[in-house]
C-alpha cells in the first residue's frame, strides 16, 4: 500500500468516526447535522423538540423517548421535557441546571439524585474532580 493509500483511507475512517458523533434532524425538506458536542440541551414545546445550540436553536418533529438512547451518555434526561448536555452544564441546584449560555432548565425533584450522581460521575471521568 502506498503513502497517499494510507492517508486517504485513514481520513476516510476519521470522517467515519465523526459522523458518529452527530445528530441529523430534519426540517421541512432540509437535514441539518448538529454535532453532539455543539447541543447545550433539547426541550419538548408543543410536541416539537427544540435542539438548543449556543447560539441558535432548530426545532423538529420527534419524541424525546425515541431520540434519548441515541445520545451519547454526556446527555441527561432532567425533567420530563428536557435532555442537558453534561459538557455544558456550569452548576446546579435542587430545581434548576445552568449551562454555558446562562439559559436555566428545570431540573425535576424525581431526578434530581440521579443527577447529581451521574454528574459527578461524568466530572469524575473527565478529571476535573479529585
Amino acid at each position: 500500500m502506498n503513502k497517499l493509500e494510507a492517508v486517504l483511507l485513514q481520513l476516510c475512517s476519521s470522517l467515519k468516526d465523526e459522523y458518529k458523533h452527530a445528530i441529523a434532524i430534519r426540517q421541512g425538506t432540509s437535514v441539518i447535522r448538529v454535532p453532539f458536542e455543539q447541543i447545550l440541551y433539547l426541550e419538548v414545546i408543543n410536541r416539537k423538540i427544540y435542539l438548543h445550540k449556543k447560539e441558535e436553536s432548530f426545532p423538529f418533529y420527534g419524541k424525546l423517548d425515541e431520540l434519548e438512547p441515541a445520545l451519547p451518555d454526556t446527555f441527561f434526561r432532567c425533567h420530563r421535557s428536557y435532555i442537558v448536555n453534561f459538557d455544558h452544564v456550569q452548576h446546579y441546584k435542587k430545581e434548576e441546571i445552568w449551562l454555558d449560555n446562562e439559559h436555566a432548565v428545570p431540573l425535576s425533584r424525581r431526578r434530581y439524585q440521579a443527577f447529581g450522581l451521574a454528574f459527578m460521575y461524568y466530572l469524575k471521568k473527565r478529571g476535573d474532580v479529585f
